[in-house]
């Protein structure tokens, strides 16, 4: 008598229905949304009108993208940014840019984040998850291209 696993119903299909269900999501994994109504930017003129995450994680990897809308006269045009980073304290290149991003985590629920850019642009954010796991507070400061300062604190909404 042989057993074929591959045929349903066979051993292999037992253990796959067996299998538990992914249930150790890290809290910040999601999708999160903006809060545009309660986030603050100075100068406020950087604030814009729509900015959501998704945060994913893959074994100790992060994946981070965002996308940002931001109103220029008659335009909305949008910014994007993927990448991954370990949340180890070692740089890690952002594709498609001349920026590299630093991540650690304080606690779990807090990470660190530094931004550096090779036209001199940096930024510093703490992400801070609330104790419900339901909104995020990102506070952030930095210094752009031309030498202007910047802060935010930007809360979002799981969704």
């Amino acid at each position: 008598l042989s057993t074929n696993n591959a045929r349903p119903g066979g051993r292999a299909a037992a253990r796959a229905a067996a299998a538990p269900a992914r249930t150790n999501l890290d809290p910040l994994e999601g999708k999160w949304v903006m809060d545009v109504f309660t986030s603050k930017y100075e100068p406020a003129g950087l604030s814009p009108y729509r900015r959501e995450m998704t945060i994913s994680f893959a074994g100790d990897e992060i994946t981070h993208a965002s996308s940002t809308w931001r109103r220029q006269g008659n335009a909305s045009p949008l910014t994007t940014s993927t990448y991954k980073a370990k949340l180890d304290g070692k740089e890690y290149a952002i594709p498609l840019t001349t920026s590299k991003v630093t991540l650690k985590r304080v606690d779990a629920n807090t990470i660190e984040r530094s931004v550096a850019g090779a036209d001199g642009s940096k930024e510093t954010a703490t992400w801070t998850l609330s104790a419900d796991r339901k909104k995020l507070t990102i506070v952030a400061k930095g210094t752009d291209p031309t030498g202007v300062n910047y802060s935010s604190t930007q809360i979002f909404d799981k969704q």
